[in-house]
């Protein structure tokens, strides 16, 4: 059985609906919404699902370590709208820690969500696997206890201590496709919905020098394509304990993404661009993002991915992806 922790979202909803096709036996931790919400109808608990409250996560691991065989947490929060460091500590750093050390107990799998946030400034490709690790230096809190996290984590696969009998953390780069959780909105889908509406798409000025604005480089990942890997991990049990970006092979400039949202819906756009706070965390980010995909290629996923026009289609066209 794989016991999943995770709020409400739209990633969350997908791999339920994956792993129910699967036939996979799992159980769920997370805040359901009203039982009357036919949205999440599928979510009602029945067996092979249980709804597991968060307090009573200790409780349920101790009363079916026989049964579980791996923990995936995606966090029990929505990080990014809650800035209180000491609840995030809680839930990325302490709560993490416990989990994987239940699992090097009781030898059982442990997968996880890391962040790109980790990597914040770096320059160029952006290297996953854990050699790479002590090259980062995070901007944010947010980043900083992922960060530390991966290296506590790295720390304990090389002692002599008890591991899990397999640990994954995973680093997913601009998921869209209608994603359902507090701000901040996804870029694609805030733009897919202010052109639907005929509005304007609103980018942030370079701040770099050596950019134009609307030049930055990003890695737009489907949220049907971040889903179907999360899966493909999920039931990969024979990968070696690894760190992995989740992204897209191919990078778009902000501007040439707007402009590619607006053709998958065939409608006109007009960009308009805002200064940005030089204060800001995001002021000191490089323009340049490239997430390398070649480890997580190397471990066997082989799936072609949806093109940003694909996925804008998928998400917001109801002829779908053509």
């Amino acid at each position: 059985m794989i016991f999943i922790i995770g709020s409400i979202t739209t990633a969350l909803c997908i791999l339920v609906q994956k792993l129910q096709k699967s036939s996979v036996q799992f159980a769920l931790c997370t805040k359901l919404p009203p039982h009357h919400s036919a949205e999440y109808a599928f979510l009602r608990p029945s067996y092979p699902f249980y709804n597991i409250a968060f307090n009573d996560i200790e409780a349920f691991l101790q009363n079916n370590k026989s049964e579980i065989t791996c923990i995936l947490n995606l966090s029990p929060l929505d990080l990014p709208a809650h800035t209180d460091p000491n609840l995030l500590n809680q839930v990325i750093f302490s709560t993490s820690q416990k989990l994987w050390l239940w699992c090097a107990e009781h030898k059982k799998r442990y997968i996880y969500a890391s962040s790109p946030t980790t990597y914040d400034c770096e320059k160029g490709t952006l290297h996953d696997e854990w050699k790479h690790l002590k090259n980062l230096k995070p901007k944010s809190t947010i980043g900083w206890l992922h960060h530390c996290m991966d290296l506590w984590v790295h720390q304990m696969l090389n002692s002599n201590m008890p591991k899990p009998v397999q640990t994954i953390a995973f680093k997913p780069f601009h998921v869209y496709g209608k994603v359902t959780s507090p701000l901040p909105v996804p870029l694609i889908d805030r733009w897919a919905t202010n052109i639907s509406e005929k509005k304007a798409v609103s980018i942030e000025k370079s701040h770099h020098d050596d950019f134009q604005d609307g030049m930055y480089i990003k890695h737009f990942l489907h949220m049907e394509d971040y889903t179907s890997m999360l899966h493909w991990i999920l039931l990969s049990d024979a990968l070696p304990s690894t760190i992995v970006n989740l992204a897209h092979d191919q990078g778009y400039t902000l501007e040439n993404a707007a402009q590619t949202t607006a053709a998958a819906l065939e409608e006109p756009h007009h960009i308009i661009y805002n200064s940005l706070n030089k204060n800001s965390p995001e002021a000191s980010y490089h323009p340049i993002e490239r997430p390398s995909t070649l480890h997580l290629r190397s471990l066997g996923y082989n799936k072609p991915l949806l093109s940003l026009k694909q996925g804008v289609k998928l998400s917001y066209c109801s002829s779908g992806v053509t």
